[in-house]
């Protein structure tokens, strides 16, 4: 992994000193109710935005390319 043993046994070293508090982005915070509904909410949220993009997208793609296809049947028709 390329990680050093000088880096590796500081680390034991801090964990061993510090407990969790030695990596403190991975300890889980304790939240309250509402803080862990809002948090719910922002996820669902930020996903539901992330799914109207892609819909966006698709809804104009496709309507793109049926508006192409009219016009292609359309001077077709017409030269004929």
């Amino acid at each position: 992994m390329g990680i050093s043993i000088p880096t590796l046994r500081r680390w034991l070293r801090e964990v061993s000193q510090q407990g969790d508090a030695a990596f403190p982005g991975l300890v889980r915070q304790d939240l309250t109710p509402e803080q862990e509904e809002i948090r719910r909410l922002r996820k669902e949220d930020e996903i539901l935005r992330e799914k109207r993009k892609i819909l966006k997208k698709v809804t104009a793609c496709l309507g793109q390319n049926s508006t192409l296809m009219g016009l292609a049947r359309f001077f077709a028709k017409q030269s004929h």
